[in-house]
């Protein structure tokens, strides 16, 4: 599969041996694998990637406003993004050249911080669900003086105990 989703970033592969092949190529020259025309194929491994079963899980998990979170995971979670975030902002510092390899870098980097302030603020309204509190009480990290407070608050403050209007208690074992 892996080749097959390789067509589109620098060529096309024999899905048999990993060879490059032309365009129009109809066998492969290295194992003589009869080669797909079909684009339909490659398009249909991007999609059963796209519907994995971890992409579906950091959809759930980080990037879904709905439900409630409890403090631990809360805490494992933003140490993670905190930790990714911080490999970004020393990406940002460091990358001084005008070369190919360090303006890819940094845009990737940059796409990777952007999803994780999304992340982030998902994490923070799911949260704020747990405690009983609107998610739009998220807006209060945009005043630097409350954001300490704020996250101290997620941190320290216990979920409501049972069902709230955001959902069941994410506590509840079944």
């Amino acid at each position: 599969m892996k080749w097959k989703v390789m067509i589109f970033m620098q060529g096309r592969f024999c899905s048999k041996c990993g060879t490059q092949v032309g365009i129009n190529e109809k066998y492969c020259p290295k194992c003589g694998a009869v080669l797909s025309t079909n684009n339909n194929e490659v398009s249909e491994d991007i999609r059963k990637a796209v519907n994995s079963d971890f992409v579906q899980m950091m959809k759930r998990d980080y990037f879904s406003y709905q439900g409630r979170l409890n403090r631990k995971p809360y805490f494992w979670r933003s140490l993670l993004i905190i930790f990714l975030e911080t490999i970004c902002y020393v990406i940002f510092d460091s990358v001084w050249e005008d070369d190919l390899f360090s303006t890819v870098l940094l845009l990737i980097s940059i796409m990777i911080f952007i999803l994780c302030v999304i992340a982030d603020l998902m994490l923070d309204i799911r949260r704020l669900h747990d405690v009983n509190k609107s998610g739009w009480f998220v807006l209060l990290t945009f005043i630097p003086a409350v954001t300490p407070f704020f996250y101290l608050y997620l941190f320290l403050m216990p979920g409501t105990d049972g069902n709230n209007q955001y959902g069941e208690n994410p506590l509840n074992f079944k």
